[in-house]
């Protein structure tokens, strides 16, 4: 069960829909060993409960549904409507006294107080300074900052990047209490679901088309091998319907899902997945195998009617699975698609008790941390964006935030990826060189777990290198 507060120690790689983009990546280094301040997330079920509270959706949702990305003053317009509904709604006692119940077990005077939001610091879009950051808040304002952070969501910037990003804008918010399906008949409302095909690479006796066709759910063709793709494009199916899709891989596609699921995890954001031509069952190694269907090999659902159509084409070109490959003319093979993904199919998933969950794409987490005075601090690239070459560090005296938004110029250095020695320096303040090297060591390691160049933010107190935060680079 999803809580309003998570602490770094409980944060997990899969609970990016929980705690957002921000917050996941200090779970994963806290709980690695790295110098984290401490800290906790109000999560995204916080924020859902403060819309459901205030009555929030139905009027945040109607709002988006009147923006114009291209217009910039409808825009601005709709996005201080929205954000002047949440910034003017009530949080709820309980969720007050879980947050200051943690603030009094972390020895601080001042904090940070940092948007998470749950389509942040992905691997291909970092949503870098989309949502609003606050330094130096006492204990007994968190709480009016968590809201404004809250609000921050619906920034003009945001919702444009997320525009641009093809994110969407969470434009079918949850209702409360919702239903999707009442008791199995044909009236079990196709419009209300989605299909994500992934075909792998070739040429198969069927399409996305066909399988939209013959069984009246919208359908989308995803032709990537890539996770991160496939995970958006879930997001976006689902956040479009307000329901979880479900995933057919064929062939090679059950080995792209399998790879999504060992990166993001399960989390519900699929309603089911139905594996055509392929025996592997990898997927239920890693999803609720009641969830999991086949149509050929071992587990296979329409085993008799490939039995069939084995003795009517013969035994065809052999294979690899355990039940025989055979060519089958696409017309055939497009029926039994269909008569599986027809009523019987959703019956089916109904019988097994599976919750198809109604969905909210759209939220965000706020982190709550102790915040470091610095004696200097700065970002780091653990492949530099201009030569990509070598790990660049920039620092400056004092908070780094004044660094990140450009104020000030600061110190550069070009460190060997391999040697760590420093091979170019633009220094305009007095800074210790043994320490920036250290945080370049310290990006290196950053980079092994995460297996993808990153931008870390850091600060350093007395000769102590502390990690404030850590996101892909996105612009190699």
């Amino acid at each position: 069960m999803p809580k309003d507060i998570l602490t770094f120690r409980e944060t997990k790689k899969n609970d990016i829909k929980t705690v957002g983009g921000k917050a996941v990546n200090l779970g994963i280094l806290f709980n690695s060993g790295f110098n984290v301040p401490d800290g906790f997330t109000a999560t995204t079920k916080a924020y859902y409960g403060f819309l459901d509270e205030n009555k929030l959706n139905k009027k945040i949702g109607s709002i988006i549904m009147g923006i114009n990305c291209k217009n910039t003053k409808n825009l601005d317009a709709n996005s201080k409507k929205i954000r002047d509904l949440i910034l003017k709604g009530k949080i709820n006692k309980n969720l007050i006294k879980e947050i200051e119940d943690q603030l009094k077990k972390i020895k601080a005077d001042n904090f940070a107080v940092r948007s998470s939001a749950t389509a942040e610091d992905l691997p291909k879009a970092s949503f870098a300074g989309q949502q609003d950051t606050y330094l130096f808040i006492k204990k007994n304002k968190i709480v009016e900052h968590i809201r404004k952070c809250w609000a921050s969501l619906y920034t003009s910037r945001a919702i444009f990047y997320r525009k641009e990003k093809n994110i969407g804008q969470g434009s079918k918010l949850r209702e409360k209490g919702t239903k999707i399906f009442s008791p199995v008949s044909k009236k079990l409302g196709y419009d209300k679901l989605s299909i994500i095909f992934l075909p792998g690479l070739g040429k198969y006796p069927f399409d996305a088309d066909d399988i939209e066709k013959h069984s009246g759910i919208k359908t989308i063709r995803v032709d990537s091998r890539d996770p991160e793709v496939i995970h958006n494009s879930l997001m976006l199916a689902a956040e479009k319907t307000g329901i979880c899709p479900i995933v057919i891989g064929y062939s090679d596609g059950e080995k792209y899902f399998f790879n999504y699921l060992k990166e993001f995890g399960d989390n519900n954001i699929v309603s089911a997945f139905y594996g055509i031509g392929s025996d592997k069952g990898k997927v239920e190694e890693l999803m609720d195998p009641k969830r999991v269907f086949y149509i050929n090999g071992e587990k296979d659902n329409l085993a008799p009617a490939y039995d069939k159509l084995l003795l009517r084409y013969g035994e065809g070109y052999g294979g690899r699975t355990k039940r025989p490959v055979f060519k089958v003319p696409g017309a055939t093979h497009v029926s039994l698609v269909k008569n599986s993904l027809d009523i019987s199919f959703i019956k089916g998933i109904i019988k097994e008790t599976l919750e198809i969950m109604h969905f909210n794409l759209f939220g965000i987490a706020v982190v709550v941390q102790e915040m470091i005075k610095p004696d200097f601090a700065g970002v780091m690239f653990t492949v530099d964006p201009i030569y990509k070459k070598d790990i660049l560090v920039e620092a400056t005296l004092g908070i780094g935030e004044k660094l990140v938004s450009g104020k000030v110029t600061p110190n550069s250095y070009f460190i060997g990826r391999k040697n760590f020695e420093i091979k170019n320096r633009q220094v305009t303040e007095d800074i210790d060189e043994g320490i920036i090297v250290k945080i370049a060591k310290i990006g290196a390691k950053i980079e092994k777990l995460y297996k993808k160049p990153q931008d870390i933010e850091f600060a350093v107190k007395n000769k102590e290198i502390f990690i404030l935060q850590s996101r892909a680079i996105t612009t190699l």
